[in-house]
Order: structure tokens, then sequence, then C-alpha cells
């Protein structure tokens, strides 16, 4: 064997056990997304608040209604359900390439699953915040009702970032279909 083989079998070998070093990764941050956001909000619902930009809006009648606050947070959870489902897709793309399958189908569909979640995700975080206050405030009396609507640089970064993925995963499906093709040929 000379060292040019030798080489890309060892780059080819640590590709596939990175790759399944980040499945495992993506599927612990899939898992630990709701735990930790429920864990967070069962502690510190103070400091959901804050950090959601709620704090300071007229909450008690809120606080002291419990169907309205699960009715918040099951508003809230919706985008981050969609990205969840998204990163366990994404997992698939690094399985794949951990059991030596680099330009594949699967993988392909997988990051384009993965691209459409951060999509969906940025598409339903501003109104799922503006739900979510207005669930809150809802019971409020009349003067005390908030109606937010926020879109921020995280959104437009997942859009930008949700493209992104689309357009790699869109070339690996066009690489595989020229390989394919070149396959046939020879």
């Amino acid at each position: 064997m000379n060292a040019t083989s030798h080489a890309e079998k060892d780059a080819r070998s640590r590709l596939m056990r990175l790759a399944g070093l980040l499945r495992w990764i993506l599927l612990a941050v899939a898992a630990a997304i709701p735990a930790a956001a429920l864990l967070i909000a069962v502690l510190a619902p103070q400091w959901v608040l804050q950090r959601a930009g709620l704090a300071g809006l007229p909450l008690d009648l809120a606080a002291g209604d419990p169907w309205r606050l699960r009715a918040a947070i099951a508003v809230g959870a919706v985008p981050s359900l969609v990205l969840i489902w998204g990163l366990a897709r994404l997992s698939t793309l690094f399985r794949r390439v951990a059991e030596g399958e680099v330009f594949s189908e699967p993988g392909a569909r997988a990051l384009r699953d993965f691209a459409v979640a951060v999509l969906a995700h940025a598409a339903l975080a501003p109104p799922a915040h503006t739900a979510v206050v207005l669930v809150l405030t809802l019971a409020n009396p009349p003067g005390q009702r908030q109606l937010a609507i926020a879109l921020g640089s995280d959104d437009v970064a997942g859009v930008v970032i949700g493209l992104v993925f689309l357009a790699v995963a869109w070339i690996l499906r066009e690489g595989r279909r020229i390989a394919d093709e070149n396959a046939l040929m020879i």
C-alpha cells in the first residue's frame, strides 16, 4: 500500500469517527433541549420571562392561572420541537457518514430536512413569541393586555443558515446524481 492511499484511508477513518461523534452530540442536544427548557421553566420562571423579553409585562393573572402558563409553554415550544426534529434528521446524515456513506441520497435528504427545520424555526419563532405574550396577558384587564411582535437578528440568521444548508443539500444531491451518471458511462 502506498503512502497516498494510506493517508486517504486514515483521513476517511477520521471522518467516520468524527461523524459518529457528531451524531451522538446532535442526539444528546436534541434530547437536552426539552429537558433543559422544562427544568429552567420550573426552577427559574422569572429568568425565562426576562430572557424572552417578557419581564415587566403585567403577568400576575397568568401566574395564578396554571392552564395559561401551560398553554404559553406549549405555544412557545413549537419552534423548538421543529428544530429538535431537524437535529434528529441531521444525526441521520452523520450516522450514514460514520457507516461509510459519504455521498448518499438519504444523507442529502437528511441535510435538506435539517435545513427546512431551521427555516421553519426561523419562521415560527416570531409568531410563537407573539402568541406566548397574548396567552399570558389575555386574562389581564383592559389596558394591561399586551401584543408583542419581535423580529431579531437570530431570526434573520436562522433564515440565512437554513438557506445555506438547503443549498449544500442540493449540491450533495446533484453531486451524487452526476457521480451515478458517470458510473454508468464507465
